[in-house]
């Protein structure tokens, strides 16, 4: 409780000075102004707001808490203050403060110069072993900030992570004076045995270098970085650290932690004992189902051994009896056909070759005559058409005449109303004819759409009962996939610029781009184009465009063949699916490169069944 009303008077003492200091003085003091600046700490010490005791009776600086050690005799205090007042390290209000206490010591408290009053030594247990703060915590002392001019930003805890980094430390805290101007830091390792191992190598480090904590109790004034391993001596000690070591930490021996770490070891070690059995009895009860199931699958097996034993065996005797069987029939046979019977059967054969070349004709010479009268029934319908257009022209001059007529009256009355007569008959007449004709025309129509629409199913039915003939055969009539690009120009052009592993993938793929170019209606290499001299008789056409810049660019990269197969393509899907811009199957003579005629692919059957028969 003396401790905690010390600290209370001292934080009060601090507020009250800091209370009473004008704000020329909240930032700091000139050195000019040190002699007269030192007066007010030197009365608040005198006051007592400012306390040279500690609660244990040792002497301590009150500038300089949480900083060095604070343990000092007399003498030590007495040059303490002096070596501060009089160096140039600390700020001005530093050496004021210091200067007072000084003054202080030298006139008000003379008494005090007696023994220092030493600290007991370093606790041990009660087999004579040595606390240790637990987990493993390492400490540093007498950090000044002297900015980042080689040294690193010394106020971030990542700079003393990564300075020690080969010890493995996890975190660093860091805790600054009243003027932030020095500092005491704490670095924990891990809780295990190789945590142990680094904070021992981290205060060896120090200590190699003469910077442990031993050289840090009896040094004055140094501006060295000084480390050590955390013990019950620092665990108990006064300021920030000591509070962080108590709130994080414990004080246990290297047996306790290693009865601990046997507990852990031996509660582990249980708990994977009690697993190991439930495995084991779950083994246990796997190896029964096993042997179970391994026992019924032999019976199994040896069930289906012996039913494939017995199917074999009759399988050989139906076999046997099956040869047997058509031995006999075979020579039955032999016995029964003869040279008469044969020749019979060819001279059948033959008949029906012919009848069927007889019917295949008739249908041929059937074909051209529908063919011949519907050529001549629409030029019968176009000369109809014309005459259609001559009488509609004639109908209504006579029109005219007649509404001419109507009009003009005159003298003659009876003569005009005879004329108006007369023409009306006429006009009659030629109405007439002009219905007929319509009557005709309407027919003619309707049977050419129908002819048009048989043919169509004709050879419908014929491409679906051929199958698409590939590129590289030779048969002159077959089945194409018109407006299809052939794959074998990309390979071809592949082969002069990409490794052979590499060629067939990039031959498919750009079939495939150009191939879905083709479909796209926006991809249209074709111009508009007129054969007469922009008269009303000119007629328009659309030519490919050989210009065209992507077919450029593709026939600049990949050569003449692949611009070759697609520009056909294109032509190809624009004459016979210019609606549709995708690949169909049509009748096709690959001799002469065109749509195949009905006529051709019915000869070409035909040949086809002689060629089949002849083999026969």
């Amino acid at each position: 409780m003396s401790f905690i009303i010390s600290l209370f008077h001292l934080a009060m003492a601090d507020i009250v000075f800091q209370m009473g200091s004008s704000s020329s003085e909240e930032s700091d003091i000139s050195d000019a102004e040190i002699d007269e600046y030192k007066a007010k700490p030197y009365e608040l010490l005198k006051s007592g707001f400012y306390k040279i005791k500690g609660p244990n009776g040792v002497l301590r600086c009150p500038f300089c808490a949480g900083k060095k050690k604070q343990d000092y005799q007399y003498n030590h205090l007495y040059q303490h203050a002096i070596g501060v007042a009089k160096g140039t390290a600390k700020s001005a209000k530093q050496r004021a403060n210091h200067l007072a206490l000084a003054n202080y010591l030298e006139h008000d408290k003379p008494a005090e110069a007696e023994p220092m009053i030493l600290p007991a030594p370093p606790e041990k247990s009660e087999q004579g072993e040595l606390l240790y703060c637990w987990p493993w915590i390492g400490i540093i002392v007498n950090i000044r900030r002297r900015g980042q001019i080689g040294e690193g930003n010394l106020g971030s805890t990542s700079y003393w992570l990564n300075k020690y980094s080969k010890y493995k430390p996890l975190e660093v805290e860091l805790f600054w004076d009243g003027d932030e101007s020095n500092a005491q830091a704490v670095m924990r390792f891990g809780n295990d045995w190789d945590g142990f191992k680094n904070a021992l190598e981290f205060e060896k480090s120090f200590a190699v270098g003469g910077k442990s904590r031993k050289e840090w109790e009896s040094c004055e004034n140094s501006s060295d970085i000084y480390g050590w391993f955390a013990r019950d001596h620092d665990y108990k000690s006064e300021g920030p650290v000591g509070n962080y070591l108590r709130s994080k930490s414990e004080l246990k021996t290297i047996t306790e932690v290693v009865h601990e770490a046997n507990k852990d070891t031996k509660k582990v070690v249980g708990n994977l004992v009690e697993e190991i059995d439930m495995n084991n009895e779950s083994l246990d009860a796997l190896q029964t189902q096993y042997n179970q199931r391994t026992l019924s699958l032999t019976r199994l097996l040896q069930e289906k051994d012996d039913l494939h034993r017995s199917f074999c065996e009759e399988t050989r005797k139906l076999q046997r009896m099956a040869r047997e069987h058509v031995r006999r029939v075979l020579d039955e046979q032999e016995m029964l056909n003869s040279n008469e019977e044969r020749n019979k059967s060819l001279q059948m054969a033959t008949e029906e070759q012919r009848k069927t070349d007889v019917n295949v004709q008739h249908l041929l010479e059937e074909q051209k005559r529908e063919k011949a009268e519907a050529l001549r029934k629409v030029l019968d319908l176009e000369r109809r058409v014309g005459e259609r257009q001559k009488l509609e022209m004639e109908i209504v001059d006579l029109e005219g005449k007649l509404e001419i007529i109507k009009h003009m009256g005159g003298h003659d009355e009876e003569a005009v109303q005879l004329k108006i007569k007369s023409m009306n008959e006429e006009l009659q007449d030629r109405n007439d004819r002009l219905s007929f004709l319509e009557d005709t025309y309407t027919q003619l129509l309707q049977r050419e759409r129908q002819n048009t629409d048989e043919l169509q199913i004709c050879r419908k039915l014929l491409v679906e009962s051929l199958s698409p003939t590939p590129s590289n055969s030779r048969v002159s009539i077959g089945v194409k996939r018109v407006g299809e690009i052939d794959e074998s120009a990309f390979k071809n052009a592949c082969k002069q610029k990409l490794p052979p592993e590499e060629v067939d993938f990039e031959a498919a793929k750009l079939t495939s781009m150009w191939q879905e170019k083709l479909k796209d209606p926006g991809w249209h290499p074709f111009r508009i184009v007129t054969d007469g001299n922009g008269d009303s008789k000119a007629r328009y056409a659309e030519e490919f465009r050989e210009d065209y810049e992507s077919l450029q660019e593709l026939r600049k990269e990949w050569g003449d063949e692949a611009y070759v197969a697609v520009a056909k393509a294109s032509k190809e899907i624009h004459e016979y699916n210019p609606s549709g811009c995708y690949v169909t199957n049509e009748l096709w003579n690959f001799k002469e490169d065109r749509k195949a005629t009905l006529k051709e692919v019915v000869a070409f059957i035909i040949s086809q069944v002689k060629t089949l028969k002849r083999k026969r």
